[in-house]
């Protein structure tokens, strides 16, 4: 008897999963936009509203137009056009064995309580581009980290 419940009881928490085969990023399979808040200490917040796993804030590093006769420096996958990433200012994620812990109106600078401190905060200055990077952590090899990349300004 008591097998049959705990079996029942691990069926419905698989059922309660949904059909997604990567239910740590269950919504979040295409991050559509950031929103950074205002001031030097932003709210950031992202849409959907699904959890991830990594939030990095880094210097926003125009890149020169090219030369007369030179290539264009292409942008990276997920880039921004005209810009590279400088040094990171920021960094927080989630524990490793915890997937996407992390919700949306994060403040800048404010670790939330079910994330890690990787890089401490640097102070954000005005008149400034900043990049802030959001990205998912995989259940399975089939899926890989959904990434939003987006440029600020202060």
């Amino acid at each position: 008897m008591r097998a049959w419940v705990v079996n029942l009881g691990a069926v419905v928490l698989l059922a309660a999963c949904g059909t997604d085969p990567n239910v740590f990023h269950v919504g979040c399979d295409h991050i559509s936009g950031i929103d950074v808040g205002g001031g030097l200490t932003p709210s950031i917040d992202w849409s959907p509203d699904c959890r991830v796993a990594s939030l990095a804030v880094y210097e926003a590093v125009p890149v020169p137009p090219p030369q007369p006769g030179e290539d264009p420096v292409p942008t990276l996958p997920g880039g921004i056009p005209g810009y590279s990433r400088g040094n990171q200012l920021w960094w927080i994620t989630s524990p490793e064995v915890a997937g996407n812990l992390i919700e949306g109106s994060v403040r800048y600078g404010q670790v939330p309580g079910n994330a890690d401190e990787q890089q401490p905060p640097a102070p954000l200055v005005a008149g400034h581009s900043y990049i802030v990077e959001l990205a998912t952590r995989p259940i399975d090899a089939t899926h890989g980290d959904v990434h939003r990349i987006e440029l600020f300004d202060r």
